[in-house]
């Protein structure tokens, strides 16, 4: 067997040791161009409604720890870490692991009719009529319906907003009073827009009509020689949604007084339902009413 030519084990050596370098390195490379794990520290925007960036953990908004959570502004530089409250974790539970809870998805909300029963008190005065004027102080009902629906809108991952809740709804009324002996009968029906940029606490604005009946028995519907009917223009404005300065003008319509009259009175309403009936009870109302 011929003899291995000494000079080629010297010339192979050099490459074996560079092959074996090379084949070392790589491993280390791969390990520097790793991204980072979670809890590494990592640059991040804190916002409290949108922690999708470090999910599952938190992104902690770089402020002296003596800074209230809640005055903490959303886009304040801040790193990915472990959750320290719920705030950080957008609401959702700050788990003991550090890592945030996250939320289960929420079923999209029906439309919302609004509507209101109302209980209404008032209190009047007649002029120019042809009696001198009297206080007619009387109680009623009034129903208030929207002239649309409100529909929900996507407010992020967590839930769901109305932007759109109506301004016009439509109004129904009836009520009774006392004018000294004599009896009143009031009946209602109108528009209302709802104005919160108002000047003045004014709230809602409302053109209808009224319907007055007045006499010794307004209960008998027939009778025109004992009660007189009397509709016109009525105009109400609203302050602080509760509190109503109203003015009507009815022209006469039939019975024994051939004679107009203005009206002027406040009256004030509450929310027959939500502020009169207690919460516990309000269970025990039938479904269209809760």
């Amino acid at each position: 067997m011929p003899a291995r030519p000494p000079g080629r084990t010297t010339r192979r050596a050099p490459a074996v040791l560079l092959t074996l370098a090379a084949a070392a390195l790589v491993p280390a490379a791969g390990a520097s161009a790793a991204p980072d794990g979670p809890g590494e520290p990592r640059a991040c925007k804190y916002d409290p409604r949108d922690v999708s960036a470090c999910a599952p953990f938190a992104c902690d908004p770089d402020v002296p720890d003596s800074t209230p959570v809640n005055l903490v502004a959303a886009g304040t530089p801040g790193f990915c870490g472990k959750c320290s409250n719920d705030r950080f974790c957008g609401g959702a539970m700050c788990r003991p692991d550090g890592r945030c809870s996250t939320y289960d998805a929420s079923p999209v909300p029906t439309p919302v009719w609004p509507r209101f029963h109302l209980l209404v008190t008032n209190a009047a005065f007649n002029f120019l009529d042809a009696t001198d004027p009297k206080p007619i102080v009387g109680v009623g009902y009034m129903f208030q319906g929207a002239f649309s629906k409100t529909e929900p809108r996507k407010f992020n991952q967590r839930g769901w907003y109305t932007p759109d809740v109506p301004r016009a709804y439509f109004n129904l009324a009836a009520s009774v009073a006392f004018a000294g002996p004599a009896q009143n009968a009031f009946a209602e029906a109108g528009v209302t827009l709802y104005v919160p940029s108002a000047p003045v606490a004014i709230t809602t604005l409302t053109l209808g009509a009224e319907l007055q009946r007045q006499g010794a028995s307004v209960w008998k519907v027939g009778n025109s020689s004992e009660n007189e009917d009397r509709l016109g223009p009525s105009l109400s404005v609203g302050f602080l949604q509760n509190v109503f300065v109203r003015a009507s003008y009815v022209f006469p319509l039939r019975g024994p007084n051939d004679h107009g009259a203005l009206i002027v009175g406040v009256a004030y309403m509450k929310d027959l339902l939500g502020d009169l009936v207690p919460d516990r009870f309000q269970r025990f109302l039938p479904k269209p009413l809760q």
